[in-house]
């Protein structure tokens, strides 16, 4: 099959941030393969994936990503590995790029000496 690729560009991303990459899928028939593509080629594999079976023989399968930066774009790629046809009813990719929990410690903590200093006075 004819592989699906979404590029998704990122606004907010910097230094010390994580990127967290969710997708969400309907589809009908043979199981489609979701991976998240870095621009230096590096192929990333979801860290969790869930498929849920409804009516009518459609499945709905969530996947999600975290990646240890925010690049500045990454594509995500929906590929058929079968002989089967697979039918997409419908594709949500929803991303954020979220600073480091050690960079959030490290602010949590500038922020709490900050309000001490300012109740010293």
């Amino acid at each position: 099959g004819v592989p699906i690729t979404f590029t998704i560009p990122n606004f907010d991303g910097g230094p010390d941030m994580t990127k967290i990459i969710w997708l969400q899928m309907t589809w009908w028939s043979a199981l489609p393969t979701a991976q998240v593509v870095l621009p230096t080629g590096a192929h990333i594999t979801p860290g969790f994936v869930n498929t849920v079976p409804l009516a009518g023989g459609w499945n709905h399968t969530t996947a999600t990503w975290s990646l240890d930066q925010c690049p500045p774009m990454e594509d995500v790629t929906i590929t058929n590995l079968t002989s089967s046809d697979v039918f997409l009813d419908q594709v949500v990719i929803d991303t954020i790029c979220v600073p480091e929990p050690a960079s959030m410690v490290a602010l949590g903590l500038g922020l709490v000496a900050l309000l001490k200093r300012r109740k010293r006075r």
